[in-house]
């Protein structure tokens, strides 16, 4: 597994629980007080420069577009990172990349929106869809302000993200 936007190494926890081997990159790993690496394993690297030669053999290349902008933003990074890779996996390579708007907007409507846009930028590079997982938020993740935030705006809060899997087209 090939995580480049690995910030606090969640997926390298994964891939050990799993058995599975992970190559964990951020062009910013967290550090402590003292400015030293959280995690050693998450090695600092910028995607950009990213060598092929590390990509082609993965099985499975997770992606976790940075969600702390606007929704353009937020696009575009989706799309730099698909037209990244694209070029860099072989076609048995599976692509994940999380939906995780919670940032970006508190509606569920727009969330749904944001899903479709994510989908029509990976079937426009040229990737072949496999799968959505949606996968529940931590009731823990809303706080009170949110909640009432909502209430007022009369919207609900989404209250999942989801997983596309896509494949390289042969």
């Amino acid at each position: 597994v090939v995580d480049p936007t690995a910030g606090g190494g969640v997926t390298i926890d994964a891939c050990l629980v799993m058995g599975r081997r992970c190559r964990a990159y951020d062009i910013n790993p967290p550090v402590d007080e003292e400015g030293e690496p959280v995690r050693k394993d998450v090695l600092k690297l910028d995607v950009l420069k990213l060598q092929n030669e590390k990509v082609k053999k993965c099985k499975l290349v997770f992606l976790h577009p940075s969600n702390n902008s606007n929704l353009q933003e937020f696009f575009n990074h989706v799309k730099n990172l698909g037209e990244i890779f694209y070029d860099k996996i072989s076609s048995s390579c599976k692509v994940a990349l999380l939906v995780d708007t919670n940032h970006l907007d508190k509606s569920t409507c727009k969330t749904t929106l944001i899903s479709w846009k994510c989908y029509k930028i990976f079937r426009d590079i040229g990737y072949t869809f496999k799968l959505r997982i949606v996968v529940p938020y931590p009731r823990e993740i809303w706080s009170e302000k949110d909640i009432e935030w909502a209430i007022k705006k009369r919207v609900c809060l989404p209250i999942c993200r989801e997983i596309q899997i896509y494949q390289k087209q042969d």
